[in-house]
């Protein structure tokens, strides 16, 4: 006889990734995220996009003083989640830059990056805190993190659902990536 699971307890099984988020995930994730915004600076109208996207929501005006490495350390420092959050944040990060018209930049990934791991806490944990705890953690207020959660939200069309060979797709992905640390933004 099958047990019939939740959607919370089936996407746990499904993820089989129930140990902490090691450093080696983070290198991985950082190295992938890094090589997406070079080869964006590669585009042809790559000056003309980054004006065009000046004034969104995710946009900084001037980089952040910590690294991206940096910055998904912090993260997790804050919320001692569990690897499938941080892989399933790459795959709303991937749909939601496949869905708008924006691409990843130093200027707009802090902003994204952390958007997209809140939605995965949101979505994949029992347990969080209220955005107003997070937009501490970041330095946002709170109405700012609300309205890039719903904006981010939109452009997925509220879909935050993973089938398990999408998540396996990107989980292989990244395992090409090494540990070495390509640059620092």
């Amino acid at each position: 006889m099958s047990e019939k699971l939740g959607p919370i307890e089936n996407t746990k099984k499904i993820f089989l990734c129930n140990k902490r988020i090691d450093n080696e995930l983070i290198d991985k994730i950082f190295s992938y995220l890094i090589s997406v915004i070079k080869e964006n600076k590669k585009l042809k109208n790559y000056k003309e996009v980054i004006m065009s996207q000046e004034n969104l929501p995710f946009n900084s005006k001037e980089f952040l003083y910590l690294s991206l490495k940096d910055y998904l350390i912090y993260i997790q420092e804050f919320n001692d989640n569990e690897n499938y959050i941080f892989i399933a944040s790459v795959i709303y990060l991937e749909r939601f830059c496949n869905s708008s018209s924006i691409i990843l930049t130093e200027y707009n990934i802090h902003k994204l990056l952390f958007i997209s791991i809140l939605l995965s806490i949101k979505n994949y944990e029992d347990f969080y805190h209220d955005n107003f705890y997070y937009s501490k953690i970041i330095g946002l207020q709170n109405s700012e993190l609300n309205k890039l959660e719903y904006y981010f939200l939109s452009s997925l069309e509220f879909n935050l659902f993973i089938k398990k060979s999408e998540f396996e797709k990107i989980k292989k992905y990244l395992n090409h990536f090494n540990d070495k640390i390509i640059e620092k933004l």
